[in-house]
């Protein structure tokens, strides 16, 4: 994935080069979103690790698939020449990168968020090599049932 950014950062362009010559471009494009794709759909699989709730898992899952078909859908009407909706079908293909990103994230923010709110202290070491489990439960929830738990633990 890295490698496809940077040649896609030194190739500009709209990925039609000059007869004879390399599509940087596309390589780098294709490299990309293949390689996210695949990450997002690895992440996801491995959530406990990196402390990503089930949900959110499943979610990233699904997207990089959908990536994936997506960009099996892209090669099949760019190679086509039919141009049709072909930067609708690109999209289908890069945005669940981000999206699947956003959601790990937003994942383990919540999960961190929930920690701090119920009086525990912040891990020493990243929780994917600590192995502790997630809150499914949301921020304002999460407090509650935490401050049950130590009620529960006091008496």
């Amino acid at each position: 994935m890295a490698l496809g950014g940077v040649l896609l950062a030194f190739n500009p362009g709209s990925g039609e080069p000059p007869d004879g010559a390399v599509d940087y471009h596309g390589l780098g494009a294709f490299a990309s979103i293949v390689g996210g794709n695949v990450l997002v759909i690895l992440l996801g699989r491995q959530r406990q690790q990196i402390g990503v709730t089930p949900k959110a898992g499943r979610v990233m899952v699904v997207l990089g698939v959908f990536g994936l078909a997506s960009m099996v859908a892209f090669l099949s009407v760019a190679s086509s020449g039919a141009n049709v909706l072909i930067g609708l079908v690109e999209r289908c293909a890069v945005y669940p990168i981000l999206v699947g990103f956003i959601c790990a994230g937003a994942s383990i923010w919540n999960r961190r968020t929930c920690a701090r709110s119920s009086g525990e202290d912040e891990p020493s070491r990243p929780p994917m090599l600590k192995q502790q489990p997630a809150c499914s439960l949301q921020p304002a929830a999460c407090s509650l049932h935490h401050q049950n738990a130590r009620q529960a633990r006091s008496e």
